[in-house]
């Protein structure tokens, strides 16, 4: 903006040399700007380089990278998330599932009990524990875990396929 009005003071073609020299340097600038906004996981990246990371950016870029299914680095930042936010319900619930999908049954029930202490509302994760109870055939369990995540949705269509079953 200052270039711009300065321009005015200047005539002729040093005018005209110094407004190309201003707008070629506002375009490069803008394209080093705008470099890690390519795609979500790049952003990501470059925000928590250069702040040090939070908790809600790690679960983001583990959101991120679970839709490109590279798992591995998915967990990794979920433990990232977990490590800066290790009592909130949504970061605990995100590693559980994290788990359920990497099939690792026993460590994903620790996370979705250790979720559901902090907040027993969660009726997702009363279904996840459910299906986690199915696949050991503990029929009773996944039936009490169904009623709970029906109870807290009542709506649910799943839910109670899910206790039929059991």
């Amino acid at each position: 903006v200052m270039l711009v009005y300065g321009l005015d003071f200047l005539r002729g073609p040093t005018a005209r040399i110094v407004a190309l020299v201003a707008v070629v340097s506002a375009g490069a600038m803008s394209a080093r700007a705008v470099e890690p906004w390519r795609n979500t996981v790049d952003l990501l990246e470059h925000s928590i380089e250069r702040s040090g990371g939070s908790a809600l950016e790690h679960q983001n870029l583990c959101k991120a990278y679970i839709e490109r299914n590279e798992v591995m680095l998915a967990m990794r930042h979920s433990s990232r998330a977990l490590h800066f936010a290790p009592h909130t319900p949504s970061v605990v619930f995100q590693q559980a599932d994290l788990l359920f999908a990497l099939g690792n049954y026993s460590e994903a029930m620790e996370r979705y009990r250790e979720g559901l202490r902090l907040s027993p509302r969660w009726h997702q994760a009363w279904a996840q524990v459910a299906r986690l109870y199915v696949l050991s055939e503990e029929w009773e369990m996944a039936g009490r875990a169904w009623l709970t995540a029906l109870d807290l949705d009542k709506n649910n269509v799943v839910y109670v396929l899910g206790l039929a079953v059991a």
